[in-house]
């Protein structure tokens, strides 16, 4: 199920953003809330800082990146039928990101987000030789944007070593 609800985190995220830009008026000032055009700040390739922020252990190789609009995606493949995906989407304005966050949250990722948090995670149990996977997204409070990361793996080794690893990829985004 959590696989399920990992899988469907993009697609919400992506409506989300046609739907909570369709709500804005159009008529943004900068009033040094941080409020910009923060889709230029994404990079071409989100793979670049995904794999710069993972340690070469995992032996994940690119499978695809798109940039399109304000959201960008990274897949990547390694051993032990590990998969992750990012996914990053940037919002127009620090409310529109809330709200992002708080349905990835509530219908992808399968948690919901607490009062005044910007992150929200689920994670199955390590179980040795049974596969993991794990999900979360988070907003980040210097730029209006939602990241969405959704690890499977069936090699232990990378399980154990998930919980800093995805931590890793968080911060590298954050500095983007």
């Amino acid at each position: 199920m959590l696989v399920l609800r990992a899988a469907a985190a993009a697609v919400v995220l992506s409506a989300c953003v046609g739907a909570l830009s369709a709500c804005s008026d159009g008529d943004s000032t900068s009033d040094g809330s941080g409020s910009s055009d923060a889709s230029a700040s994404l990079p071409d390739n989100l793979c670049e800082p995904v794999l710069g922020a993972v340690t070469d252990e995992w032996q994940l190789t690119e499978d695809a990146h798109r940039t399109e609009g304000s959201t960008a995606t990274c897949e990547l493949t390694g051993p032990g039928d590990t998969s992750l995906r990012v996914t990053l989407t940037d919002f127009g304005d620090r409310d529109a990101a809330a709200a992002a966050l708080d349905l990835v949250c509530r219908t992808a990722v399968g948690s919901q987000v607490g009062e005044a948090q910007r992150r929200c995670e689920l994670a199955s149990d390590r179980v040795a030789g049974e596969p993991f996977s794990a999900a979360y997204a988070a907003s980040y409070a210097e730029d209006p944007s939602v990241v969405v990361v959704q690890l499977r793996t069936s090699d232990d080794t990378t399980a154990l070593a998930a919980p800093a690893e995805l931590a890793s990829i968080e911060a590298a985004l954050q500095d983007r």
